[in-house]
């Protein structure tokens, strides 16, 4: 940029690298998405026809702004201008699930993965749409698949623990977790997703002390709201939980996007305070596709523990 401040593609690479910034909460939303759409909107100013700034731009509408009609307009209109590029399929597939079309998102997720196949992150999130569809089984191969082209890949640790602490086999989750932070170390995430597997787990001391070390973080970087409260959800700390999903609310977390298909929420659906979140971030509505979710969660775990995969 230094050499040319017209060159529309490396604005366009600074906007992911924030996206990528914000999405792994290294940085909090505003330091980071708010940063990024400047970028995606500047490279758009200089070269209307390049695709990746619009998929930037929807990546930030959905995550930041929860903008769901915006975020669409911009993934579609990066596909028009180049319907090649993986990652507009990969992070539109993302906001349909989010959006409550797994049908489509899944059609999207192939998509991404037919034009770039050896994409480790395109691959996990192939595991990721069948996470969010309670698919376990499915996941769990998908994502081990992932780990088979690159055994240390993180975010293919993260959510093979996920999968794991659904399917009740808490050891197998705590030690993806635990490989995973051997790559990116004390990253809050990790340590969040670790705590609410001790507490629902019963192992209350191990929670609360991976509570006083997302405490402790927070003192000298960004620690998202929503990873706190996820602890307090685990200890069945339920008053605390929604104390810090508001928190996370005025941070504008983008992870609130997955409040309605995040499972580990399952057990604060029921109070009156939940549904006044879910309608906070005014979701499209759900197609009818969402209730086959949990047919074949059904199906699939009778399938896994007939397996031998239940623990």
């Amino acid at each position: 940029m230094q050499l040319d401040e017209r060159f529309a593609a490396a604005y366009s690479g600074l906007a992911d690298a924030f996206t990528t910034l914000g999405f792994l909460s290294y940085l909090s939303p505003a330091s980071s998405f708010v940063v990024a759409e400047r970028h995606a909107k500047r490279a758009v100013e200089i070269d209307p026809a390049l695709a990746e700034p619009h998929a930037s731009l929807g990546y930030v509408k959905l995550y930041y702004y929860w903008d769901w009609k915006g975020a669409e307009t911009e993934f579609k209109r990066a596909i028009e201008l180049n319907d090649s590029y993986a990652t507009t399929h990969q992070w539109y597939s993302v906001f349909l699930l989010a959006a409550g079309r797994p049908d489509e998102a899944l059609k999207e997720i192939l998509l991404a993965q037919e034009r770039d196949p050896l994409s480790l992150p395109i691959n996990t999130d192939v595991g990721f749409h069948h996470y969010y569809n309670r698919r376990y089984e499915s996941a769990v191969k998908q994502l081990t698949s992932v780990l088979e082209m690159k055994n240390d890949f993180p975010l293919a640790h993260l959510w093979l623990g996920r999968t794991f602490q659904e399917l009740k086999q808490y050891p197998r989750a705590l030690e993806e977790y635990r490989l995973m932070g051997d790559r990116l170390g004390d990253w809050p995430v990790t340590i969040a997703a670790r705590g609410y597997v001790n507490g629902i787990w019963g192992r209350i001391p191990e929670a609360r002390q991976d509570l006083l070390s997302l405490e402790k973080q927070a003192q000298t970087r960004f620690v998202t709201s929503y990873g706190v409260a996820l602890i307090h959800a685990g200890l069945g700390d339920n008053d605390a939980a929604f104390r810090w999903l508001d928190k996370a609310v005025q941070e504008r977390s983008h992870w609130l996007v997955w409040l309605r298909l995040d499972p580990r929420w399952d057990s604060l659906r029921s109070d009156p305070r939940f549904e006044r979140l879910v309608r906070r971030m005014e979701f499209p509505r759900q197609s009818k596709q969402m209730s086959r979710g949990q047919e074949l969660k059904r199906d699939e775990n009778v399938t896994f523990r007939r397996a031998g995969g239940a623990p």
